[in-house]
């Protein structure tokens, strides 16, 4: 196991056809603009992403290797999505006890990159019910405070009008374009995070899970089954 230090990144982003690292700064461009013969697939990379959902992107991206993700502490490379590299840096670089999921029986450590990791070592070792670990999450919801920071541009001070109206929003209301703030600005999830880091708000995140519905059979009625139906 490596440093027990995180690094504020786990990994670097870079083009194959040059190796050049890409550039967050340009919106992912390669560097090497004029000697790079993926060029226009690197500079087209946003009018691909909403031409494909993200699941055919990145097969798309497994098939033709035009970006990769590389990890920073080891040789390990992935042709698969930022997230995949995330759990291999948390597999192999993070000490069991800093890992995200954290088994909470009594007595036990253990700590484990992947959700689904922790859930089979619930089910196999201590043999537990494992229902509100799997379900899953449908939305997300932001509570959001406004501070006593306030913000000079004319967009912020916005934001800020419209958080003092709606405090509550929601992902999926984001994803969807709900949440306008001025003439064709809508709330975004880098708005958030943008006067999040500026102390203009406070936020915190609350998941809405999926719910579970049990059914049991009761008895025969008139050749009808009836069931017990219970929501959790």
């Amino acid at each position: 196991m490596s440093n027990n230090t995180s690094p504020t990144s786990p990994f670097e982003e870079y083009c194959r056809p040059c190796n050049d690292l890409l550039n967050e700064k340009n919106n992912n461009e390669c560097n090497n603009n004029n000697e790079c013969n993926n060029n226009n697939e690197c500079n087209n990379k946003d009018t691909i992403k909403k031409r494909l959902n993200s699941t055919d992107y990145y097969r798309m991206n497994r098939l033709k290797k035009t970006k990769y993700y590389k990890c920073t502490h080891c040789d390990y490379i992935t042709h698969n999505s930022k997230s995949a590299l995330i759990n291999h840096f948390n597999s192999k670089h993070i000490p069991e006890e800093q890992r995200p999921h954290q088994c909470r029986e009594p007595g036990c450590n253990r700590g484990f990159a992947q959700k689904a990791h922790l859930i089979n070592h619930m089910k196999r070792v201590h043999n537990t019910d494992t229902t509100n670990l799997e379900r899953k999450t449908i939305d997300i919801i932001y509570e959001i405070k406004l501070t006593n920071v306030i913000p000079m541009t004319k967009t912020t001070k916005a934001r800020r009008e419209f958080y003092t109206k709606n405090p509550i929003l929601t992902g999926s209301g984001i994803f969807n374009k709900k949440y306008k703030y001025a003439e064709n600005k809508y709330i975004k999830n880098h708005d958030l995070h943008y006067d999040l880091k500026k102390g203009f708000i406070t936020l915190e995140k609350k998941y809405k899970k999926e719910k579970t519905i049990k059914f049991s059979l009761k008895k025969f009625r008139r050749g009808r089954l009836i069931y017990n139906q219970n929501t959790q």
